[in-house]
């Protein structure tokens, strides 16, 4: 609800405590708690990078990118090859590979490198999805879960825009001037770190 109302972070950390709770719960088969916490928490991560990767705060969708993987390759430890976790995760892969092409200030063969590892490792693990799928009930699936805006799910209340700088300043608080150079410098830089953090691992 919070994350439908746009209150994304708080969305998510309600859904990070829920995860510690059910990693909490006693061991047992079947699972205590037969819808894991980690799909939705992993769908409305990579919903939360989307949306920020369309206002056009790379850092944040780049940032985000990596936590949904993050929680996804978890939930995989836990129950290897399950259908949901392996479509989430690669599509998180497609998903980033897009945005690294796409973003500007990169030095393009570190660009192209990293899209080319995250497209290649969202093949395989499409592949993989679909392998679990024919040996499931259910087969296939849309998304990791039906909170998901891939599934259908509303997105959530847009988010605030960025406040307006005050006349002779600029958004990072400085004055207008040298300091507008130093402080679109400074946002590139930021913007390249983010975008070539995708490098494909040794």
């Amino acid at each position: 609800l919070l994350f439908r109302e746009g209150e994304l972070s708080a969305g998510l950390q309600a859904l990070e405590e829920a995860v510690e709770r059910e990693d909490g719960l006693p061991y047992d088969e079947p699972w205590g708690w037969m819808v894991p916490s980690r799909h939705a928490l992993g769908a409305l991560t990579a919903d939360a990078a989307r949306l920020h990767q369309e206002r056009g705060d790379r850092a944040a969708a780049m940032a985000l990118w990596a936590r949904a993987m993050a929680v996804y390759s978890r939930d995989l430890e836990l129950r290897p090859a399950n259908v949901w976790a392996l479509t989430g995760l690669a599509r998180c892969f497609s998903a980033r590979a897009i945005a690294v092409s796409q973003s500007e200030g990169c030095l393009q063969a570190a660009a192209a490198r990293a899209a080319a590892s995250d497209l290649a490792e969202a093949a395989a693990l499409e592949a993989a999805a679909v392998e679990a799928g024919a040996r499931s009930d259910g087969g296939p699936v849309k998304a990791a879960c039906f909170c998901a805006m891939e599934a259908g799910a509303p997105p959530p209340a847009p988010l605030p825009a960025a406040p307006e700088p005050k006349r002779g300043q600029t958004q990072n608080g400085g004055a207008a001037g040298g300091g507008a150079a130093a402080a679109a410098e400074e946002e590139e830089k930021e913007d390249e770190e983010a975008c070539c953090s995708a490098e494909p691992r040794s």
